[in-house]
């Protein structure tokens, strides 16, 4: 089972949150494969195919300092993405990585989820 963290936010701000979130932790990504729009019926977008399309499906490839990359798949859909870490029993990726990865995606989603501006200082007091 491959876990997905979700994203109320473009294919493309996803992918680039999502770089830049594990970038900061020291783990290098390469976007590996971006597709915008296909003739493919693997998405429910009304406009799927057709210019108006929106759809975005992209591969980042996540390396640790040394070994093997993990493989976090994006797939946008109007302002719904989908970050899926891939799981290949033949060839599993090492579980701090996924622990980093998975950790790294959740702060992300928290981020655009925040119902709320962060809190102000009390009044009369202050800046740092």
């Amino acid at each position: 089972m491959n876990l997905v963290v979700t994203l109320e936010s473009s294919g493309e701000k996803a992918a680039q949150l999502a770089q830049r979130s594990l970038g900061q932790r020291g783990l290098q990504v390469v976007r590996s494969f971006d597709l915008l729009g296909s003739e493919s019926d693997a998405c429910s977008c009304r406009y799927h195919g057709t210019p108006r399309c929106t759809c975005q499906y992209s591969v980042l490839l996540v390396y640790p300092a040394a070994g093997p990359p993990a493989v976090v798949t994006v797939h946008g859909h109007e302002s719904h993405t989908r970050l899926e870490i891939v799981l290949d029993a033949n060839s599993p990726p090492n579980a701090e990585l996924i622990d980093q990865i998975l950790e790294s995606l959740a702060e992300t989603s928290m981020g655009l989820w925040s119902p709320s501006p962060p809190p102000l200082s009390e009044a009369g007091a202050s800046p740092p």
